[in-house]
């Protein structure tokens, strides 16, 4: 058994059930806008019709969820990003043609609903063509997963020392900086946070 079926909390049937009731209500003929703010930006591994800068008011990004499966292991675990309330945080929204929303909804579902770190939720995003409505994934407090604001020798230490089913948790961190650079969108908060894993790695 791997890590991730040790840690799963829902099937096929219950990730696609999930899909039907986020989606139930709203206008799917266009479409529906994901919004990514961390390893989405870089591998959405899900195929969209076009993808813009975006800027969200009222949450903000941060290392707040363990990974057990990903980014680390039980004995190990690592840290990854979710949004919590308050402030702001800049992303990219990709779009999922309407055609394809059953089979890309699905993978993205698998990858971030497996383990309830996330619930899923529709929020107003603001892009230079205009206003949009799109789905993402905010941090699920609520879940044993969920992590308050670490001081910064701890989050560096963690993330220095982790490593999952698809990588270390410092790759992970790295390739979010570099997107969010090359996107004109930095982060100081995740860039003093992997300076200071660079240091821990040149003692």
């Amino acid at each position: 058994m791997t890590f991730k079926e040790l840690f799963r909390c829902r099937d096929e049937a219950a990730l696609r059930q999930s899909i039907a009731t986020t989606l139930s209500g709203h206008d799917l003929t266009q479409g529906i806008w994901i919004f990514g703010y961390g390893s989405l930006i870089w591998n959405p591994e899900f195929c969209f019709a076009e993808s813009r800068v975006a800027w969200l008011e009222g949450f903000h990004r941060r290392l707040c969820v363990q990974s057990k499966v990903y980014r680390g292991t039980p004995d190990c675990p690592g840290l990854v990003l979710g949004l919590a309330p308050g402030g702001q945080c800049e992303g990219r929204v990709f779009r999922i043609a309407p055609q394809d929303l059953e089979a890309e909804l699905l993978k993205v579902w698998e990858r971030e609903m497996f383990d309830d770190s996330y619930v899923p939720a529709w929020i107003e995003l603001k892009t230079e063509p205009g206003t949009v409505e799109a789905l993402t994934f905010v941090v699920n407090q609520g879940n044993e997963l969920y992590v308050p604001e670490l001081p910064l020798a701890q989050l560096a230490s963690t993330v220095a020392s982790a490593s999952g089913e698809r990588g270390s948790c410092e790759e992970y961190l790295n390739n979010t900086v570099e997107a969010l650079k090359q996107h004109g969108l930095p982060d100081r908060y995740l860039e003093t946070v992997l300076g200071e894993v660079q240091r821990l790695r040149a003692r």
